[in-house]
């Protein structure tokens, strides 16, 4: 939920620094530039999850209905949540593309509404949207684990709150103090939703998925208005910031060697 609601964000600062606002994205500059930042890397984790689970490595080998090139078809065609809500849980190494497939495919139709909808019901759309994150998430049946986990909607919904947030950042500058509390309180939040789930899934919505998107939406808010200096011998971390994608379609190489 996390990694939706930031990319929400920052795909949305980002056409808006390019293209001036949502309602002029150039869609040819936007695909590209997704299909750049795609691509290559997925075509080269494709490759060595393929080589490997044609070795029959553990951890990477298909099992029951579930097959290599079934595997990276959906992959390919950013359906693979769709394919281990038919076929079950994909192997640990490929389960990670499940997310990329909800996230591209909120991208290909995302700049097509923002040139079609009026920005007040292209607002009202997203708003309703994401508030709709947890109903569109109790439609599955709890016994369908996988697709209540992966579905699209609910995904996507994370997705509109870091769009939201975006466009709010573009129209109110909170003060300095106003960063500071914001911090704490979205900090709070996702603590609240992490440490307390159990409390959160009784008295809020029935779910704490509303407070890790609150919390982030915060976070976001606050440090885009005031970012934090950069502190000494902390470069690394922002830098593996700025290689999130690239950490988070790797890591289960890692994961799984240890």
């Amino acid at each position: 939920i996390l990694f939706f609601v930031i990319s929400g964000f920052l795909i949305t600062t980002r056409i808006i620094d390019r293209d001036g606002s949502l309602e002029r994205v150039d869609l040819r500059r936007f695909y590209a530039a997704r299909a750049r930042r795609i691509l290559p890397l997925l075509g080269l984790v494709l490759a060595v999850l393929a080589a490997l689970a044609w070795l029959g490595v553990p951890g990477f080998a298909p099992e029951g209905e579930q097959s290599t090139f079934g595997l990276l078809a959906s992959a390919l065609t950013f359906t693979f949540n769709l394919y281990e809500g038919r076929t079950g849980w994909a192997p640990a190494g490929w389960d990670v593309l499940w997310s990329l497939s909800i996230e591209e495919a909120f991208y290909l139709g995302f700049p097509l509404l923002c040139l079609w909808l009026p920005r007040k019901l292209l607002v009202g759309v997203l708003l309703l949207w994401a508030l709709a994150l947890s109903p569109l998430r109790d439609l599955v049946p709890p016994q369908d684990d996988v697709w209540r986990e992966k579905a699209y909607l609910p995904g996507m919904a994370a997705i509109a709150w870091g769009v939201l947030a975006a466009l709010l950042a573009r129209r109110w500058s909170p003060s300095r103090g106003q960063a500071r509390a914001m911090a704490v309180c979205g900090a709070l939040c996702l603590v609240l939703a992490f440490l307390w789930s159990d409390v959160t899934w009784r008295h809020l919505y029935q779910s704490g998925l509303y407070w890790l998107c609150i919390g982030a939406c915060l976070l976001l808010l606050a440090f885009h208005a005031h970012p934090p200096a950069p502190r000494r011998g902390l470069g690394w971390l922002a830098r593996m910031g700025e290689l999130s994608y690239e950490l988070y379609l790797s890591h289960m190489f890692v994961v799984l060697a240890v």
